[in-house]
């Protein structure tokens, strides 16, 4: 039996509790002592000797409570720290100095079919292939090394199990200390001892990375823009999310393609595996194929000597986002094509031959059409790639969506830059929604945020946007007007003929404007719009 002593923190009062416990001719299997607690494993100790062993305990000085307890603390963590590193799904091993194991979990053991225990002092090279190096140098920890594990992948994780020692003896110590006067901790330094080895499926890492790179995307439902155009593309896209096919995402730079192509891994039936994103433009040819189909050991110069996976392998039953696809070189398309076709890859300088299952998304702001024409595209590849086709809209073709976007860029920016939200003048609402946005999505949040942060005022303005630039760019190159009032004609019948194309009816166009209906409607009678 396992009782708990709750008490004063007194010299003494231990041995007088292990005096009454041999008192009564019980061993003491463990025992643990903590400030006002005493935790003792008695076996012998019993229901029917409880209440005699109780009273003589009871009556020491200091000694307030009796409780019975299922473990002592030091027990109690054990079982919890066990419990924990059975249920842990990665590989765990701890080795001594000279690659003995020391333990191993229940993920490390399974694979081997063998016992966490059957392992215990069997060399760790019998269980691990691979180029990999387990002696430490320093605490820190290793570089991710390849290994194969009951001929599965993995990536080894190397952490230095450590103590501190004293550096000298005591003399050394005194002599050290009237030659440098240094502080006591130059007399210590780190001993290292035991190692653990975390073995990592690339899976799980990417998985990881891939949690840091997602973000707050939760699905297709948060894209702002409410527009006829936007909900066409949203419900296509919704569509296309449970095909297992290639995607390509069309439209002009800044429009939302990497938004809409993780918005679509979200609403996947593969979501919870990893989304992994690459810029085909950002990097020079040979970093694209290195970082997509990853390298093998010495593969070139600079390379690590256990090689690296690439996205591919890491995206492993998850979805590759390859942006600016049109830039890709016409050598990695061709390695790219063989994937799509089968499945396939080899590594840089590989001669394994890789097959996984991983959806590719790709994006561009280019006419791959033309580019194929032109022969920087690979025409074979294209017509892979583009199974599935989303094109989204310009900016400018929806601009009922302008101010909602623009609301929600305005609160964003609020609260990064830390100061109360602003609203919009309607002298502000209608240049923004009259603006042709050649950077779309994109120019739109940077000019607001520009604009919030060198401002800061309770009410954006027009004039604040003119401060910007943004009225410098006109939608169409024109003559300069004559006068003010031919100025104001020429801006009311343009504004009002590209909205009422979006708003067809007077009420809903003087809605949008905030103005009369019966303004709108002698404007479009004098303007000669009709729908």
């Amino acid at each position: 039996m396992k009782i708990e002593l709750i008490g004063e923190n007194r010299f003494g009062i231990t041995q007088e509790a292990l005096t009454v416990i041999t008192k009564h001719q019980l061993e003491l299997s463990s025992m643990e002592v903590g400030a006002g607690h005493i935790y003792v494993d008695v076996p012998h100790l019993t229901e029917h000797n409880l209440p005699d062993v109780s009273s003589d305990l009871i009556n020491i000085k200091g000694i307030n409570a009796i409780n019975v307890i299922d473990l002592l603390p030091n027990e109690r963590r054990r079982f919890h720290l066990d419990a924990l590193l059975a249920n842990f799904p990665d590989p765990v091993f701890t080795i001594d100095a000279t690659g003995s194991i020391l333990s191993a979990n229940a993920a490390a053991a399974t694979p081997l079919g063998l016992t966490e225990i059957a392992l215990e002092g069997m060399p760790i090279k019998d269980m691990l292939e691979g180029e990999y190096d387990i002696t430490t140098t320093s605490p820190q920890r290793k570089q991710l090394q390849e290994v194969t594990l009951a001929g599965q992948p993995y990536l080894l994780e190397l952490q230095s199990m450590q103590s501190i020692n004293s550096s000298e003896d005591e003399g050394e110590g005194k002599n050290h200390s009237k030659k440098n006067n240094q502080n006591d901790n130059d007399n210590k330094q780190l001993a290292i001892q035991d190692c653990m080895l975390i073995l990592h499926t690339p899976t799980r890492v990417g998985h990881h990375i891939s949690k840091v790179q997602m973000g707050n995307i939760k699905g297709l439902n948060t894209i702002a823009g409410q527009s006829a155009a936007m909900l066409q593309v949203k419900d296509r896209a919704q569509q296309f999310a449970s095909v297992h096919a290639p995607l390509l995402i069309q439209g002009e730079t800044g429009t939302g393609k990497e938004l809409f192509a993780r918005a679509v891994h979200q609403a996947s039936p593969w979501s919870s595996a990893a989304f992994l994103a690459l810029n085909c433009a950002a990097l020079p040819e040979n970093l694209v194929e290195s970082e997509l189909f990853g390298y093998a050991s010495g593969a070139f110069s600079g390379a690590t000597r256990d090689g690296k996976p690439g996205l591919l392998e890491l995206a492993d039953g998850g979805t590759v986002f390859l942006d600016e696809i049109g830039e890709m070189s016409t050598y990695v398309q061709a390695k790219l094509l063989r994937f799509v076709q089968d499945g396939t890859f080899l590594r840089v300088g590989g001669k394994k031959e890789q097959k996984i299952n991983v959806r590719l998304i790709c994006a561009t702001h280019r006419n791959l059409e033309q580019l194929v024409k032109e022969g920087l595209f690979r025409e074979d590849l294209m017509y892979r790639l583009n199974v599935l086709n989303l094109t989204l809209p310009p900016l400018r073709e929806r601009p009922e969506d302008i101010l909602d976007l623009a609301t929600l860029f305005i609160v964003r920016a609020a609260n990064q830059i830390d100061c109360p939200t602003p609203s919009i003048s309607t002298q502000a609402k209608t240049l923004l929604t009259s603006y042709a946005w050649p950077g779309n999505v994109r120019q739109l949040e940077n000019l607001l945020f520009r604009t919030i942060a060198i401002n800061k005022n309770k009410i954006i303005d027009a004039n604040d946007l003119h401060l910007i630039g943004i009225a410098d760019n006109t939608i169409i190159n024109k003559a300069e007007p004559d006068n003010w009032k031919t100025a104001q004609i020429e801006f009311e019948k343009e504004l009002l003929t590209r909205l009422y194309k979006h708003y067809p009816s007077t009420r809903k166009l003087a809605k949008r404007l905030e103005v009369s209906h019966t303004t709108i409607a002698d404007k479009l009678r004098v303007y000669g719009i009709t729908a």
